[in-house]
């Protein structure tokens, strides 16, 4: 799967923030109308699955927030979002060759508002070897797309570790002691909740210059058919290797209105804005859909591509 932009244009990025913070704050009112009524004690079990998991299913951790991303290690889910009953496959890899081998975990935690430490561990691996480099599919030099697709399966995470749809963290912890992140989402295709929160996927892909270009800037490789050294095609099997920062990932907006929202106890399930561009009518039967920051430009029905 590719994001597909060749008209974007660098000089709208701004323009385009603006409209989204409009959009964003409708949204936020909207969300703030329709607010549940929490109470200061809850009982448990809860009738409401986002109450219930942030309060009944065992005690919030913030030991998902990783000090150091190393650029050395990374790893992507070979699909964006998963539905519940899914087992979740990653691809992991570092930047050094496979031999001699190296052994890493992964720890999976649900990201909430868990009294505030913001997740919830719900799975830890076993060891495991790392069997992939940092070597993709060649550049293609006309678009500028890297692709990371060839990289064996590493690890599969059972379908038993989600309690219930969420945004979710593998924390890759090498045992050298180096570590990244890996966020993907578990629908729920078979509910309605009150809220559906999209996570903005494409954006965190448009800005990744993991193997030399985003589509915005270029470091490495020939100028693409836009004249400039950007790509225009960029791919989702990659790590993000701004993963940690608070800009165009999930750390920042998009973790604060999460939080937010179930702390504050709201009915919400989740996807992304590429498994709608995908699947439009995933969406038809939620009453409100919440999203933070802005999705790329050109990416519902238009941008993507295999």
């Amino acid at each position: 799967m590719a994001i597909d932009s060749a008209h974007a244009d660098p000089k709208q990025t701004h323009r385009t923030r603006a409209a989204a913070l409009l959009s964003a704050l409708a949204c936020i009112l909207v969300l703030l109308v329709a607010a549940p009524h929490a109470s200061a004690a809850v009982s448990c079990p809860n009738a409401n699955p986002v109450v219930n998991e942030n309060n009944c299913k065992g005690a919030g951790t913030d030991a998902w927030d990783i000090s150091d991303y190393s650029p050395d290690l990374g790893g992507f889910t070979t699909k964006t979002s998963y539905n519940l009953g899914e087992a979740v496959t990653l691809k992991i890899a570092r930047n050094a060759p496979t031999t001699p081998s190296m052994s890493a975990s992964v720890s999976v935690y649900r990201m909430g508002w868990y009294g505030g430490l913001g997740g919830r561990l719900v799975h830890t691996s076993p060891n495991f070897t790392i069997n992939n480099s940092f070597t993709c599919l060649p550049m293609d030099n006309t678009t500028g797309k890297v692709d990371c697709g060839n990289w064996q399966n590493t690890y599969t995470i059972p379908a038993s570790a989600f309690p219930m749809s969420g945004v979710y963290m593998a924390v890759i912890t090498a045992f050298n002691g180096t570590q990244n992140s890996v966020v993907f989402e578990i629908r729920e295709d078979s509910r309605a909740s009150r809220v559906l929160y999209m996570l903005p996927q494409s954006t965190y892909q448009a800005y990744n210059q993991f193997g030399g270009k985003s589509l915005y800037y270029g470091t490495l490789g020939p100028d693409t058919v836009s004249g400039t050294s950007r790509a225009v095609k960029v791919s989702f099997n990659r790590p993000i290797v701004q993963a940690g920062t608070q800009q165009n990932w999930y750390l920042g907006p998009d973790q604060n209105l999460l939080m937010w929202m179930e702390r504050e106890g709201y009915d919400v399930t989740y996807t992304d804005d590429a498994r709608v561009a995908q699947d439009p009518t995933s969406i038809e039967t939620e009453d409100d859909t919440a999203e933070e920051e802005h999705r790329e430009a050109a990416t519902l029905k238009k941008a993507l591509s295999d």
